[in-house]
């Protein structure tokens, strides 16, 4: 129990003071793990590849932190996705029942290709994670989490990690449960999109949003691709938790 306890202690240190201030609740995998790592490789088919609140650091292990989701979904469903498309995962975590927390940890990340995975840089890796109450991991409509690095420098930064094969983008985050928002609403932040770079089949563009000062809570992430003549928009219900005001 004792060194238990000592395991907890290092794991919120090391996520930063916002982290180690939040309540963490451990999340375990349902059923068999669902991975592959492949070197023939297909392009993502969502525009949205991951999404994280903080600076881009690595995984703790073979885990990562995940806004907890509303508490009629409590379950997180996971997309790992590294940005060359050889390594990729979709699984759902459930913690026990009755549990919730501002913050869920989710393992394992991979099983069979744990080696492979953890050779990737923390930049090339995206996650995306969404609430889930039945496990049924489809993310059409679905709140989208974001992963918490805990990088204390950047607490209110938002990355947004998207498939714009090739075209332009710029992200904007609107204040609103909606699921599209509405005419004439302002954006709380907005960032155009800058190549990733490297080998980019997965993800090709990173987008940092600027929080403001005290935002958190139910909102609405628009991405906005242009190929010069026309324009795409895709919206994603997204869920800041409370620590990004802090």
């Amino acid at each position: 129990m004792l060194l238990r306890l000592l395991l907890l202690a290092v794991v919120l240190l090391a996520a930063g003071p916002a982290a180690a201030q939040a309540d963490i609740v451990d999340a375990s995998l349902a059923g068999k793990i669902n991975e592959s790592y492949d070197n023939s490789v297909a392009v993502s088919g969502s525009p949205l590849v991951g999404l994280r609140l903080g600076g881009v650091q690595a995984a703790s292990g073979n885990s990562v932190i995940v806004a907890g989701p509303p508490a009629a979904d409590n379950g997180v469903c996971l997309r790992v996705t590294t940005r060359d498309g050889r390594f990729s995962a979709a699984n759902f975590y459930a913690p026990a029942a009755g549990v919730s927390g501002e913050l869920i940890r989710v393992a394992p990340l991979a099983q069979e290709y744990e080696p492979q995975l953890s050779r990737y840089p923390a930049d090339e890796v995206a996650f995306r994670a969404f609430a889930s109450a039945s496990g049924n991991c489809s993310p059409g409509g679905a709140v989208n989490l974001p992963i918490f690095d805990g990088d204390p420098a950047e607490p209110r930064q938002l990355v947004v990690f998207a498939n714009g094969k090739s075209q332009a983008a710029t992200a904007s985050l609107y204040e609103t449960e909606a699921s599209e928002a509405p005419a004439g609403l302002a954006p709380v932040a907005t960032a155009g999109c800058t190549p990733a770079g490297g080998s980019m089949i997965a993800f090709d563009l990173v987008c940092k949003l600027q929080l403001p000062p005290g935002f958190n809570g139910r909102a609405l992430l628009s991405v906005e691709f242009s190929d010069g003549f026309s324009t795409d928009r895709y919206d994603y219900r997204t869920l800041v938790p409370h620590l990004a005001a802090r």
